[in-house]
């Protein structure tokens, strides 16, 4: 035991920021070089002014968060090229203020046009820049050891709950947001002591928001270090607090009246403004995953990934998550004397824990923890270092669990980290290929592309890659249904289809686009697409589409229509017609 504490000391002791900040650039190695990769197509584009998909800028620079607006230009272009599904709400929009990300972005292209190199080392040169002022808060809140102090950093910094933050060029938005955030906790609790510090944090505050509205996560770090470090008396306390509370509000009122914010359906998006009981509800569950995650190396994204084709996985990662939060309160409970005593370790725990609460309104996903593992990361490595250290007596973890985090945030993280970044890489290049190949290097110019099923998250960026990468484009694409259930096809006519499917239309990732409990569909509804109608044939008890019929404005054999499959190997492949009609073809 003294040998492995003794061994743990020496290695802190003797390493140093660039130790860790090398290790790290050796770990994202493979991010480094990946190619651009989702929405980061669609910015190029529109940074390019290409005319593909018009966005509207209003209120914003460029439009580049302006995903789906309520422009019905920019509905229809959405809708004929596949970026929307046919089944999508009429009022489906989702827009994000973002000026300062939009600007960062915009000098990518002007110094480097088209360089996912460039644009990658430009989100870490962020990422990295989050040790300076993380560094002054540890001095100024914790005042540790050198030992303690790269400790704390190397856990945060190797995280691998971080890989899709940093490696996703369009989430800069969250690096930017937070690098500034740290400047307005800093100057926060240099304010507590010093006055004139409140309003430098202030403006420090308007500048994270202007990055990105995960800039509200602060909010928790600046409330708890009120509550807990803030040496003033308390009607002083809630009066340093009282100018962010009045900034956010400001913020979220104007956000909502200029049409930014999102509605989606009760599964993707929920509105805190418009949903409070519904966003408390699935904020309890989601901030689950995330401490879960935050602990153990669980992506946050696999609570909800799985979708229907994986059912039992869902409620499998809920039930740990809710396990494992239940026995870390259950601890917090049997330790509270401990916390009393430590009053910086309970900040840092629970700032980290509750910052969460603002990205709840969507699907949890691991882009979006920054906030989170910045405080339990350092909470994690505080109970490390009482625990192994040379004055361990008294420390609230025995030597045997702190060696447990030590493997799993300083072992297994890191590896999450590598792992991640290669996967990413692999990815970006497989859906690049997908893209670019499906058509079997046939011109798609003056086609039309129908395809059967197709997975909903790539279905939005398949046209746009195709255009960014200088690849023909078709007059439309029409995607039947995702890939959550089969698909039941019948040619009726030279231009009618039957789609039959159960348990119907609009189920797992689908609903992202439609919320059948607000937008249920009615028999003989009739949706217009571009070359095609839908009419809505039968619909289940619950409003859900099970049947449609589907009239071509041209025939099927006409040359117009490219119809496309999925094949085994999940790679789209040309589909030809059986020569009897009427056969059932299932996909």
């Amino acid at each position: 035991m003294r040998a492995s504490r003794s061994y743990f000391n020496y290695c802190l002791q003797h390493a140093t920021i660039g130790h860790i900040v090398l290790l790290f650039m050796v770990l994202l190695l493979p991010t480094v070089f990946a190619p651009f990769h989702a929405d980061d197509f669609f910015h190029l584009l529109m940074l390019s002014d290409d005319a593909l998909l018009t966005r509207s800028a209003e209120h914003t620079l460029f439009g580049l968060f302006s995903f789906v607006d309520s422009d019905a230009q920019n509905r229809a272009q959405l809708l004929q090229y596949g970026v929307l599904p046919w089944w999508s709400s009429e009022d489906f929009y989702f827009r994000f203020w973002r000026p300062i990300s939009e600007l960062s972005h915009w000098l990518d292209m002007q110094l480097m046009p088209r360089s996912a190199l460039w644009a990658h080392l430009h989100s870490i040169v962020w990422f990295l820049a989050l040790i300076w002022p993380l560094r002054l808060l540890l001095q100024y809140s914790l005042k540790p050891s050198k030992a303690l102090l790269l400790l704390a950093l190397a856990i945060f910094v190797l995280d691998g709950q971080h890989i899709m933050t940093i490696s996703w060029i369009a989430n800069r938005n969250a690096l930017l947001a937070a690098f500034f955030a740290l400047w307005v906790l800093y100057f926060h609790m240099r304010s507590t002591r010093q006055a004139g510090f409140s309003i430098i944090a202030c403006g420090f505050y308007l500048i994270a928001l202007a990055c990105g509205e995960i800039a509200l996560s602060i909010l928790a770090y600046v409330f708890f270090y009120s509550l807990l470090l803030d040496p003033r008396p308390r009607v002083q306390r809630a009066l340093g607090f009282l100018p962010y509370g009045v900034i956010s509000l400001v913020y979220l009122m104007l956000y909502q009246h200029l049409g930014f914010g999102a509605d989606t359906s009760s599964t993707f998006y929920i509105s805190p403004l418009t949903e409070p009981l519904n966003f408390m509800a699935h904020a309890i569950e989601r901030t689950g995953v995330y401490f879960l995650a935050a602990f153990m190396p669980v992506m946050a994204g696999s609570s909800w990934i799985g979708g229907e084709t994986i059912p039992w996985l869902r409620p499998l990662v809920l039930a740990l998550a809710l396990l494992f939060a239940a026995l870390c309160l259950w601890w917090v409970y049997k330790q509270q004397d401990y916390f009393k005593a430590s009053p910086a370790l309970y900040f840092w725990l629970l700032s980290g824990i509750f910052s969460i609460v603002p990205v709840c309104s969507t699907l949890a996903q691991d882009r979006l923890a920054l906030f989170q593992t910045l405080g339990i990361d350092i909470a994690i490595a505080i109970l490390i270092y009482q625990a192994l250290s040379r004055r361990a007596e008294g420390s609230m973890i025995s030597p045997v669990v702190a060696k447990g985090l030590v493997f799993i945030h300083l072992l297994l993280s890191p590896l999450h980290l590598f792992l991640g970044s290669v996967f990413i890489h692999k990815e970006s290049l497989r859906l690049q290929e997908h893209a670019l190949s499906f058509n079997a290097g046939k011109a798609l110019t003056d086609k039309r592309v129908f395809i059967f099923t197709f997975p909903m998250g790539q279905a939005s960026t398949l046209m746009g890659m195709r255009r960014a990468l200088s690849a023909s484009v078709p007059d439309s694409v029409f995607i039947a249904a995702g890939v959550e259930a089969q698909l039941s096809v019948t040619q009726l006519s030279a231009s009618q289809l039957r789609l039959h499917r159960r348990p119907g239309f609009v189920i797992g990732h689908e609903t992202s686009f439609r919320s059948i409990d607000k937008k249920p569909f009615t028999e003989q509804a009739l949706i217009s697409m571009a070359g095609v109608q839908v009419l809505i044939e039968r619909v289940d008890t619950e409003g859900r589409a099970e049947q449609l019929l589907l009239n071509f404005t041209e025939p099927l054999d006409s040359g117009r229509w490219l119809f496309y499959a999925l094949n085994q190997k999940g790679d789209l492949q040309e589909y030809t017609w059986p020569s009897k009609m009427g056969t059932v073809q299932h996909f």
